[in-house]
């Protein structure tokens, strides 16, 4: 812990003295991969390190922001969240603005007393008329909450802020996340059927998945969660023209589903409504990765200390020489054995050898940097300082 604790400060310091947006990339990146491989490690490094600063390129902040994401823990939880929000704001790039919304998100999932600030943060971000791509975001991530059934402090006005925002998503994940919320809480909006007959005009031009989803959504804002929407006397005949147009599309998919909503209608109205409202099917995985809560894991010591004993070889003598600014001596050959080096069969270098000589190449003094030559393993990237 000792060693990953040295290596992360000199990292830290690499970056933070970096020459050009493209270096700074490049020690970040390196800096995720250490924390990734040892998450225990992740205590050693402090977040504050790692906040957004306006005038960065955007590639660097999506690459701080995942460094931030990994280093929530219990104590500075709500701290970072209010932290990811400001990152969600228009003076930020789009890209940024998603992966802090789904930041928040996760966090959300994962620390359950802090889900309900986190979705009256989203909630807030819709109010600031965010563009398609950071919309569509906001909607598969708000699924993800309200799929929890969260306090009714905040479910309904978050439900009925998506239902309410008249913006269209641009995205077949999207718009069937949308549906969910629609075939959920179309109690909460007077014009649900409205969105449902708007898309049921353009209903061959849709994706498979949302022609399912709006199958489902249709027929929960028919059947309602209360008896008012099924006292409605239209509301059969609507209902049985919406399944008639589903049923002619020539899609097995789409006709078994017909024939489900049709068996599960004969039951009755009531058994109905608790089907459809009970149970989700077609549920989709968080697009934003497995959930993962580092100060709460419990890794398997042998294979940490396995992964040190070989991490920890490659990494001395860097962090030495990043230290003194020379060399370390032990890895130094004599003649004899360069000689005998040379005559060997060329060795071809495994991936750990390659991580370990740009991990040496990080921690080399000014005077050895000044003369060395260009890593040809150094990721390039067309950033502008």
């Amino acid at each position: 812990e000792n060693q990953l604790s040295f290596v992360l400060e000199a990292l830290t310091f690499q970056f933070q003295r970096a020459d050009g947006a493209e270096h700074a990339l490049y020690y970040l990146q390196v800096i995720r991969m250490v924390l990734e491989m040892f998450p225990t490690s992740i205590g050693s490094i402090e977040p504050t390190d790692f906040y957004l600063l306006s005038r960065e390129s955007h590639l660097i902040q999506l690459e701080k922001t995942k460094i931030l994401r990994m280093t929530v823990n219990d104590q500075n939880v709500e701290t970072l969240l209010t932290e990811l929000r400001e990152y969600t704001k228009d003076f930020y790039s789009p890209e940024v603005s998603v992966a802090s919304i789904q930041c928040i998100t996760e966090i959300g999932l994962a620390y359950s007393r802090f889900t309900i600030l986190a979705g009256r943060y989203l909630k807030e971000v819709i109010s600031d008329s965010p563009s398609v791509a950071v919309w569509d975001s906001l909607v598969e991530c708000a699924q993800h909450l309200l799929r929890l059934g969260m306090h009714e402090e905040l479910e309904e006005p978050l439900a009925t802020a998506i239902l309410s925002h008249s913006q269209e998503c641009g995205s077949s994940t999207a718009l069937v996340a949308f549906l969910w919320i629609v075939g959920e809480y179309s109690h909460l909006y007077e014009d649900a059927q409205v969105i449902i007959r708007q898309l049921m005009e353009k209903l061959l031009k849709l994706d498979l998945e949302v022609q399912l989803a709006l199958l489902r959504a249709a027929v929960k804002v028919r059947v309602g969660r209360n008896e008012k929407v099924v006292n409605d006397p239209n509301c059969g005949k609507s209902l049985l023209l919406i399944l008639e147009k589903f049923a002619a599309i020539d899609d097995p998919f789409v006709v078994d589903r017909v024939k489900f909503m049709k068996s599960t209608l004969a039951l009755g109205k009531a058994p109905a409504r608790k089907i459809l409202f009970t149970s989700n099917p077609n549920k989709k995985e968080l697009p934003i990765g497995t959930l993962r809560r580092f100060s709460k894991e419990k890794s398997d010591a042998t294979s940490i200390a396995s992964n040190l004993d070989s991490f920890s070889t490659h990494v001395t003598g860097g962090a030495i020489a990043f230290a003194t600014g020379k060399p370390d001596s032990s890895k130094q050959l004599t003649e004899d054995e360069s000689e005998k080096n040379a005559d060997a069969v060329q060795h071809v270098p495994t991936p750990e050898e390659k991580m370990a000589a740009s991990f040496d190449d990080l921690f080399v003094s000014d005077d050895r940097a000044d003369n060395a030559k260009p890593d040809e393993n150094k990721p390039k990237y067309d950033i502008e300082d």
